[in-house]
């Protein structure tokens, strides 16, 4: 089986012609000025941004087919997307696999994490990794860079 060796979550991922993947604006806190509250249910941010992974295969995988399953959770426990990308070792010289998911919003309707776990088709019981980013509302008129970062 592949082994995940890279997973994160960033505004954009940029695969050069050659090879190297750069990710653009990793994720980890985002701070969103808030007009009115409570926001409606179900609440999103229309921003592009994307889950990029990478795995590794041993010489043996060449040919196989694999899926990846990418399960985002909105701060409030519930399911925000699941999205199954296949994959496989196609490259002799290389025994690596990256896979970009680009995702069209955020949800924000409730502060919290937002979750990301990466799962192998056939093997759901537990992720073979898993990150995320917080959401947090900051008051109308605030200084984003005066307001304190979650120590927990």
């Amino acid at each position: 089986m592949p082994k995940l060796s890279m997973l994160a979550v960033c505004e954009k991922v940029v695969f050069d012609t050659d090879g190297p993947a750069t990710l653009v604006s990793l994720f980890e806190n985002m701070l969103y000025q808030v007009q009115d509250a409570p926001l409606p249910d179900k609440a999103v941010l229309p921003n592009q941004w994307s889950i990029y992974t990478q795995w590794e295969h041993t010489a043996q995988e060449s040919g196989q087919e694999f899926s990846q399953i990418a399960v985002v959770t909105a701060p409030d426990g519930s399911l925000f997307s699941k999205v199954e990308v296949a994959f496989s070792k196609k490259d002799l010289n290389r025994n690596l696999s990256r896979i970009r998911v680009n995702l069209r919003s955020i949800p924000i309707w409730k502060e919290g994490r937002v979750s990301v776990d990466i799962f192998l088709k056939g093997q759901e019981s537990a992720p073979q990794g898993s990150t995320g980013f917080s959401v947090r509302y900051i008051p109308k008129g605030a200084d984003a860079n005066k307001i304190p970062t979650p120590t927990a």
